[in-house]
């Protein structure tokens, strides 16, 4: 089923901010891996927010300025969604909208912001629990343009959809996620129109419990989906485990391939990791890259996962990249040099200190540079992008000892940030016909760029074969997973199912 919703409520609820001062930018003390020669400068690290909660978990470029999609609010179960604008050589707030809206008692969290597929505005996708998922159209500068929701189409009053991405596609939009009912979990794959309009829906790997969690466009007019699945063993001593999964559909939303991928042990272990996940993928000359993590069946292991696969999605080789016990890597784009790969990295899975990692592989997936930051105790990059000036702009969450939290937004590389002469101050836009109440523009206070600190290159192991959102002091590698929707992970492998 597919809902429409009051476009009048909708204007009042997203209209433009008020200026003022709200969003504090903050340095910080750089603690991670210095590498020689090719490592791209730091040129801001800030955060931005006025509530004690506040995210940043998807972003684009768009005309010199970042747009960033994330979440704020009182606490980790009042936010509301959220949209705001920076200036890509300052850093420098110029807007922002919150996105919500009267008619839903619940409002959705926001997981994932999408070009338009007339390259003219952004799509955003999330989900509330036990509330039908939402997929909303916005203008280049926040306004709501249409709201629609999609309820899980199962004959069950429980059941969920949660959708986490989208890409455009030829006059429309290919949205994935996945259905919970029960104690099954099924991949689902929307197909809408320009409008929103739904025009199919299909579920995948019915067989068992799945999810999909990023789609890109592919050149041939289809997408490409990664995700995951659940696979139990037979035999005296059955296991459970994760496999990463890559779903490959042609233009008309038929299937084309898919396949499974499980890294190989590591040194000294018999089995898999219990889990193996893809968190994010994009396209190469000749196939695809995706990265994500493998974990151990008790979380006191993650590692960073590097995957490289021809057009027809069949390996041709990986890595394990560990610089720390807990690394996850949650997202790459094309860097300079290279593939640049942002994620977390921490002494302890579960919880304590924790920092942003930024590296750039080189064509054989060794480390080029890394800089680990962290302006709070707890920090992880959640999406990166390739800047138009040559740099790179990473987004993600950082939280400080007592839970409070800031969107984190940090760029490297490209032209250097302006010296201020005075506190900057954003511009206004003009106030819509809607009159909004009124709370703060974006305007951070500029910092002075750490200075960096030399360490050893991270170790990369090469394997050789072809929630909610944060809920206390410490943002852990399973807490900032789960805020992106990958801790069922942990509950369907534990056997909390």
């Amino acid at each position: 089923m597919e809902r429409d919703l009051s476009r009048r409520r909708l204007l009042a609820s997203t209209a433009l901010l008020a200026s003022g001062t709200a969003l504090a930018g903050t340095a910080e003390a750089d603690s991670g891996e210095r590498p020689t020669a090719g490592e791209l400068p730091v040129r801001y690290s800030r955060t931005y927010g006025e509530k004690p909660v506040n995210t940043a978990l998807s972003l684009a470029e768009r005309d010199g300025r970042y747009v960033v999609l994330g979440a704020t609010g009182s606490d980790a179960q009042s936010t509301e969604g959220w949209l705001f604008a920076v200036d890509g050589e300052s850093g420098d707030g110029q807007w922002q909208r919150t996105v919500t809206n009267d008619d839903l008692d619940t409002q959705p969290s926001f997981r994932a912001l999408a070009p338009a597929t007339d390259g003219d505005g952004f799509l955003l996708v999330g989900n509330a629990t036990q509330s039908p998922a939402s997929v909303v159209r916005t203008t280049v500068d926040g306004s709501v343009e249409w709201w629609k929701q999609f309820e899980p189409d199962v004959e069950d009053e429980t059941a969920t959809l949660a959708l986490r991405d989208a890409t455009p596609v030829e006059e429309g939009y290919v949205v994935c996620g996945y259905r919970l009912s029960g104690e099954s979990s099924t991949s689902v794959t929307l197909r809408l129109d320009a409008e929103g309009a739904q025009q199919g829906r299909q579920t995948w790997f019915t067989e068992s419990f799945s999810s999909l969690i990023q789609v890109i466009s592919t050149d041939d007019g289809g997408v490409l989906a990664v995700g995951d699945r659940r696979v139990q063993s037979e035999g005296e001593e059955s296991t459970r485990r994760v496999e990463a999964t890559m779903l490959k559909l042609a233009p008309d939303g038929s299937r084309q391939w898919r396949r499974s991928h499980t890294p190989e042990p590591p040194e000294g272990e018999d089995q898999p990791r219990a889990l193996n996940n893809l968190l994010d993928v994009m396209a190469t000359g000749d196939g695809y890259a995706a990265v994500g993590f493998t974990a151990t069946s008790t979380f006191d292991k993650f590692s960073g996962w590097y995957l490289e696969t021809d057009a027809a999605g069949e390996r041709r080789g990986e890595r394990r990249i560990e610089p720390a016990p807990a690394t996850v890597l949650y997202a790459l784009t094309e860097g300079t040099d290279g593939t640049t790969v942002v994620g977390q990295v921490a002494e302890n899975a579960l919880g304590g200190s924790s920092e942003g990692w930024v590296v750039e592989l080189d064509d054989e997936a060794e480390p080029n540079w890394a800089t680990r930051l962290g302006p709070q105790q707890a920090n992880f990059f959640r999406d990166v992008v390739t800047t138009s000036d040559g740099g790179v702009a990473a987004a993600g969450v950082s939280q400080n000892s007592t839970g409070d939290s800031g969107a984190w937004l940090a760029k490297l590389g490209g032209a250097e940030a302006p010296t201020p002469t005075e506190t900057p101050t954003a511009t206004p836009m003009a106030t819509p016909t809607a009159t909004p109440t009124a709370t703060p523009t974006p305007t951070p206070t500029e910092a002075p760029t750490p200075t960096a600190t030399p360490t050893p290159t991270p170790t990369v192991t090469d394997t050789v074969t072809g929630t909610t959102s944060g809920d206390g002091p410490g943002f852990g590698v399973g807490t900032a997973l789960a805020a992106i929707g990958a801790g069922a992970l942990f509950r369907r492998v534990g056997g909390e199912d």
